[in-house]
């Protein structure tokens, strides 16, 4: 059995350089996607965080912006803005927002008669 004899300093440094070898190894890397226009169902899973189930339901209640080709193929296609604009719903509206609406309805109803 042979004896090594080194520094602190060198023995802290190979601690160091192993650490992070393992840490970048084991932390997972971003994919990096070039983003499309067009998303399919597998884009749309990993976007929204739905299982495809979910995303297919959605479609059939018509309750998610989604297109069919032209050719009339049973692949389905998602705008990304649509998708985005979707997902980020509608912003409720506050007291003095509700109010001043039904006033300018209010005041348009009237102006008509």
């Amino acid at each position: 059995m042979k004896l090594i004899v080194i520094e602190q300093a060198e023995l802290s440094e190979i601690i160091e350089n192993t650490v992070r070898r393992v840490i970048s190894a084991t932390s997972p890397k971003p994919i990096a996607k070039a983003k499309s226009d067009t998303l399919s169902i597998e884009d749309l899973v990993d976007l929204t965080g739905y299982k495809k189930n979910t995303l297919y339901r959605l479609v059939h209640d018509r309750k998610i912006p989604f297109r069919k080709p032209m050719h009339g193929g049973r692949k389905l296609v998602f705008i990304r803005t649509e998708i985005e604009d979707w997902m980020k719903g509608r912003k409720p509206q506050s007291t003095d927002e509700y109010i001043n609406q039904m006033e300018e309805n209010l005041f348009l109803k009237h102006r008509r008669k």
